[in-house]
């Protein structure tokens, strides 16, 4: 059972992240196998450890380190817990970060995507790279192709989560509607409710953009076709809980135990699935709510909400979930 953490004041943010990342495997590991990095990689490593002891904990060392370096976190309102999962990863690659080079620009254009991605790693990893860098960053290859003269070229990009618009679909019995014990009670309209695939098949789905062609030099549109190269050993999912006209979103998302990516990667043959270790969920509108958290250890699923940490029947299908940690097995 994973511990619990107290409550310092309207940090259920905090402690909704911190069950999040110290509950999934890599980064757990990562900061065990590197706790001398720096203050804030030793006080995540040592949380760490009284969670696999069962030790209920105020984190409040970590609080006090990402308020110095993010004055966002150092009073006692309610933040988000995706930016503070975030920030405090950032930090850690900092301390961890033996150094920065200057990134060398490469000329893509007569390289295969093999040859080309084996420079972009090099230059990824002499420019900024570090052990947790190393378990969360994987790269997205962009393939594009000139409606002018046909040619096609190729870009990548370094992530180290996936932000997914949450795509919703009415009437569509093919996503199950959300369990309701009091159904004959209820008066409101529909839920609106959709899966993570759909929301990854927007993400991943091909489109036009205007660019200047490597090839002929106009600038005119290019089909582009979006696909994993590769796959990190924590995935970071956010489903965008929160627009920007500062509304959130309430649909129902069908999430699941095991992912698979082949779908959307470059070479579907070589894509590993991840299992699903930690969930942060948001309760509430956009000016207050609740945070809490999903945690599976032991083949056994844990609702942890602060201090207070109970064994559940685990509900893939969920208007809360908000951050998704998977882990390559």
């Amino acid at each position: 059972m994973p511990c619990g953490f107290n409550n310092q004041g309207n940090t259920c943010y905090m402690d909704s992240a911190l069950q999040v990342l110290f509950n999934s495997s890599k980064i757990a590991q990562c900061l065990k196998e590197n706790a001398t990095a720096g203050p804030l990689t030793e006080a995540g490593a040592k949380l760490v450890t009284l969670s696999e002891q069962q030790v209920t904990n105020t984190p409040s060392q970590i609080k006090n380190l990402m308020g110095q370096k993010h004055p966002l976190f150092a009073g006692f309102g309610q933040q988000d817990s995706h930016e503070f999962i975030s920030n405090y990863l950032e930090e850690v690659h900092k301390e961890m970060c033996p150094g920065k080079h200057t990134y060398e620009e490469v000329d893509y254009s007569s390289l295969t995507p093999e040859d080309a991605y084996k420079i972009f790693l090099s230059n990824q990893q002499k420019f900024e790279s570090s052990p947790i860098q190393d378990v969360l960053q994987f790269t997205i290859i962009n393939l594009m192709k000139c409606k002018s003269c046909e040619k096609s070229s190729f870009s990548f990009q370094a992530e180290q989560s996936l932000m997914l618009d949450i795509q919703f679909v009415e009437n569509d019995d093919s996503v199950p509607e959300k369990e309701n014990k009091c159904r004959f009670f209820s008066w409101g309209p529909p839920q609106k409710k959709t899966d993570l695939t759909r929301c990854l098949q927007n993400y991943f789905e091909d489109h036009s953009i205007n660019k200047q062609c490597e090839h002929c030099k106009s600038v005119t549109e290019h089909t582009c076709s979006v696909k994993l190269y590769t796959i990190p050993k924590q995935l970071l999912i956010i489903l965008k809980r929160f627009s920007a006209e500062r509304e959130k979103v309430e649909h129902q998302v069908q999430y699941y135990q095991t992912l698979d990516l082949s779908e959307f990667t470059y070479n579907p043959e070589k894509a590993n699935s991840l299992e699903l270790e930690a969930v942060s969920l948001h309760s509430g509108g956009v000016w207050g709510g609740h945070y809490t958290a999903y945690v599976q250890k032991d083949g056994h699923f844990y609702n942890c909400d602060d201090s207070w940490v109970s064994e559940t029947k685990f509900n893939y299908s969920d208007d809360r979930a908000y951050v998704l940690s998977y882990a390559m097995k």
